[in-house]
């Protein structure tokens, strides 16, 4: 029987609960803005290089009645946890991701092609999707109205398919 190191975080609530476990957010995105509880200028120092940015505040969840949101947004301004790409998708975080000091949020998309691109660094590691999300945002996509509509469907089946696996905990196959 293999048994995981680090009790996993299924929540919002969850993070909030284990204080150990510090949330980190790609600087400058929607999901930095969504959980800023005030506008604040963040300097963050990484090496050599330095990031200045303005975080915006977001008043449908700075007004949120969702306290654990709040309170993200306040351990992620406290601790200057809104870092650059090259930061929060580096082997020294996803390091402490998997010792469980450190949670992503981030879209699955960017999180799933980055963690992918370098797993095969944290052999015996686990990542994984909470199963409550932050935030739902859907992908919207445009086609041309002269597309073969073989192509149309193939595209579709495959969206789809890959809603319903995120969904589903990637329970679910495609065919």
């Amino acid at each position: 029987m293999i048994k995981s190191e680090v009790e996993k975080i299924e929540s919002a609530r969850h993070l909030v609960r284990k204080p150990q476990t510090v949330p980190h957010m790609w600087l400058g995105t929607s999901y930095v803005a969504m959980v800023a509880v005030s506008t604040t200028q963040i300097r963050l120092q990484f090496g050599t290089r330095q990031y200045n940015k303005l975080e915006p505040v977001t008043p449908p969840i700075q007004d949120s009645t969702n306290p654990h949101l709040r309170q993200i947004g306040r351990v992620v301004r406290e601790r200057r946890t809104a870092v650059p790409v090259s930061v929060l998708y580096g082997e020294r975080l996803l390091r402490r991701v998997t010792q469980g000091d450190a949670a992503i949020i981030s879209d699955g998309t960017s999180l799933t092609f980055q963690v992918t691109s370098v797993c095969r660094g944290f052999v015996g590691a686990e990542f994984y999707f909470a199963r409550e999300g932050v935030v739902s945002h859907p992908l919207n996509s445009f086609a041309r109205k002269d597309i073969d509509p073989l192509v149309l469907g193939d595209i579709n089946r495959v969206y789809v398919c890959q809603a319903a696996r995120v969904r589903n905990n990637n329970k679910k196959r495609c065919p």
